[in-house]
């Protein structure tokens, strides 16, 4: 296959050349807002199906390629299938830039060896930075191959200058060598380590999502989320150690926000509980209601802390048990400095070792090393952990004993404005049970709140369907129904607020009568967050951490709400849809700041395209053909929200979500409403560009 060279600018070129990017997409519009994007950047090709596509790189091999999915003649899928199988294209970094929003899709594209998966609309800036990051990526990965191949030749080059100088300066020569040896002791562990640790746990991860994506109970689908989960801090941890050097510059930064140390220390209890279990030890972590529970820190670093002397106190005990205490010592209105000591019946350490307990790349004796093995990092990164937190850090132990670590740490105070627990009007009565076989959708992507919460619910024989974001819980609501919903606030991909909005609008459009009581459950619970949550559609809010109590009497009392003189009405919202205005201002002149001059061509293009979408998608209702309706709006779907037209993309989530859901029956009067939107789009967009291009 005869190919150009790709673009990607290498060192000593006289001038850099652009990085190639190859667009496949069959719009126009998502081809001119995307190359606005990156022409300034990158030389940009542009294919419109992916059979083009493998003839592009055929001539031209690109450094990145933006892949859309739904296209004609071969779909993105397809398409990167053949370019991962053609050894000189599977390097090639792909992004799938689409319209399709499911959790299965998303999984799909990266199983297929997709670097990344970027969601229409999303802003021209973001893509650009994305396609930056990859760019980045490639340059270092070929900076790093120079700079190997330059060391590897001053190296050789030195051993030759050795080999000619030994004779006459063996002392030289050898001290040479030792100080080589000691500078390169630590880079060569933390290679060793990095290989060693990193392909099995790239293994771990790989296969844990596959297996997400198979039929399992939900016991068995806890199990595989806590290795993920588990298996994901593992490669924070060990990224931390591998970088060991930052660390000891002082180039690493701590970050300072609110976090939960009630729910930390919950997924402790959890996660080390089931360790603990395996080796038939006891295993607790006990605080009482006087320790704070919302402060400010770095949650990430206090786990890692924590984590590490839990993970030695189990490893070095066989008998007994390991116990972790948090105590609170000074509580002020602002601070609070809290001590965790951790306490195991272990082997523990000899008085003369006490010196290097805390030393890199050490352990303390032999025997140790070879019987419970450890790289000897983890006590000397805990101890820098805690140092640069301005704590301190201290030991007790007696030989075959045991020992105790005890930690003091001070955070700021996160103090929570609202009352733990429930919020609803006061007075009201509240039922005690939940009736037996109730339907409930739990939106939560923390598998340890998931299994609390299915646990607290056991007793009651409810039939509860997990959604790990937003997005996935539009689907799932889009498909079947729900006596209730229980909704965290802050996910990936799409958030609660963002999703509970959604889905008020899916019930109008759908012409349901009664709406289905949406919960809200979070950690935020400061002033303005039970607002936040009823502004978004939802109808209570519950502050973690609650009590079972608290969570069965919220959800009894709006199931008896909701069954009580027919359901909960559907407001009529005070402004209507045709009320509205049709172009949000200020999204559209946002979009025209980000694409310059471009934006009027981009505007116009879509706007000439309006009419034929129009009749396509007319043609497919009257063919009563749901695939084929989802096919033609998807695309507009993400392009009216790109454009600010709100009420046009309102009618058509709602149509996309009753063709996803793969019927058409009852939405005669939603396509005239599509039809009119359409017109009404077409209409505002000329009044918008009079006088303005």
């Amino acid at each position: 296959m005869e190919s150009q060279s790709a673009g990607m600018p290498f060192e000593g070129d006289g001038e850099a050349r652009k990085s190639i990017v190859l667009l496949v997409d069959d719009q126009p519009e998502n081809i001119d807002i995307i190359r606005s994007a990156l022409d300034e950047h990158f030389q940009i090709l542009v294919a419109t199906h992916g059979v083009k596509a493998l003839q592009v790189v055929r001539r031209v091999v690109p450094d990145i390629i933006l892949l859309d999915i739904m296209m004609p003649v071969m779909d993105g899928y397809e398409t990167c299938r053949r370019l991962k199988e053609d050894p000189l294209t599977a390097g090639i970094p792909v992004i799938f830039l689409t319209a399709k929003t499911e959790f299965e899709d998303e999984a799909k594209g990266l199983a297929l060896g997709a670097i990344d998966y970027i969601r229409k609309p999303s802003s021209p800036q973001i893509i650009l930075a994305r396609v930056k990051n990859i760019e980045h990526l490639l340059l270092a990965r070929h900076a790093l191959e120079l700079k190997n191949f330059a060391l590897e030749n001053a190296r050789l080059k030195a051993e030759e200058a050795l080999d000619r100088l030994a004779e006459n300066e063996r002392d030289l020569h050898a001290a040479m060598l030792a100080a080589e040896r000691a500078s390169m002791a630590k880079s060569e562990f933390l290679a060793v380590m990095s290989h060693e640790i990193r392909t099995p746990l790239n293994g771990i991860l790989g296969m844990t999502e596959l297996l997400m994506d198979l039929e399992m109970s939900d016991e068995y689908r806890l199990y595989v989320e806590t290795i993920r989960r588990s298996g994901e801090n593992l490669l924070v941890i060990i990224n931390d150690i591998l970088d060991f050097s930052k660390i000891e510059a002082g180039r690493l930064e701590l970050e300072a926000i609110p976090f939960n140390l009630w729910g930390l220390l919950d997924e402790l209890q959890f996660i080390f509980g089931q360790v603990a279990s395996s080796k038939e030890l006891a295993f607790r972590v006990d605080h009482d209601g006087l320790l704070p529970r919302d402060l400010i820190g770095d949650p990430v670093r206090v786990r890692q802390v924590l984590t590490n002397l839990l993970s030695n106190a189990l490893k070095f005990t066989e008998f007994g048990g390991v116990s972790l205490q948090a105590e609170p010592l000074k509580v002020s209105a602002d601070q609070a400095r809290i001590a965790f000591v951790v306490r195991d019946t272990g082997i523990g350490i000899s008085p003369e070792n006490f010196a290097r307990l805390f030393d890199a790349f050490s352990q303390v004796d032999s025997s140790t090393t070879r019987k419970f093995g450890g790289t000897g990092l983890g006590l000397s990164i805990t101890n820098r952990l805690v140092r640069m937190m301005d704590g301190e850090i201290t030991v007790q132990s007696q030989l075959g004993v045991g020992s105790t670590f005890r930690v003091e740490i001070p955070f700021k105070m996160a103090r929570s404005a609202l009352p733990e627990g429930l919020i609803r009007p006061p007075g009201e009565g509240v039922p005690a049970e939940i009736p037996a076989n109730t339907s409930i959708l739990l939106v939560e992507d923390d598998p340890i709140n998931l299994a609390v919460i299915k646990g607290m619910l056991q007793p009651y024989r409810v039939r509860i369907e997990a959604a790990q974001n937003g997005r996935v819980a539009l689907g799932k609501l889009a498909r079947s129904g729900f006596d209730l919903v229980l909704m965290d606030c802050l996910m990936p991909e799409m958030d609660g607020y963002a999703a509970c909005q959604e889905f008020r609008g899916m019930e109008m459009n759908s012409g349901a009568m009664r709406r289905t009581p949406v919960i809200a459950l979070t950690a935020n619970a400061m002033q303005g967050d039970r607002e936040k949550c009823l502004a978004a559609g939802m109808d209570d809010y519950l502050s973690k951490p609650f009590k079972r109590h608290a969570l069965v009497e919220i959800i009894a009392l709006w199931l008896a709400r909701a069954r009580s003189q027919g359901g909960l009405e559907i407001p009529v919202p005070t402004e209507s849809l045709r009320e509205r205005e049709p172009i949000d201002r200020e999204k559209i002149q946002e979009l025209q700041e980000d694409l310059g001059e471009d934006f009027f061509k981009v505007l116009r293009t879509f706007q000439a395209g309006l009419p034929d979408r129009s009749a396509r998608v007319w043609a497919a209702m009257q063919a009563n053909d749901a695939n084929q309706v989802h096919m033609e709006v998807h695309s507009l779907k993400s392009l009216s929200a790109q454009f600010g037209l709100g009420r046009l993309r309102e009618v058509v989530v709602g149509l996309d979500n009753k063709a996803r859901a793969g019927s058409l029956e009852g939405t005669s009067e939603l396509a005239e409403r599509l039809m009119e939107e359409i017109r009404t789009a077409d209409a505002a967009i000329s009044a918008y560009l009079v006088g303005r291009s």
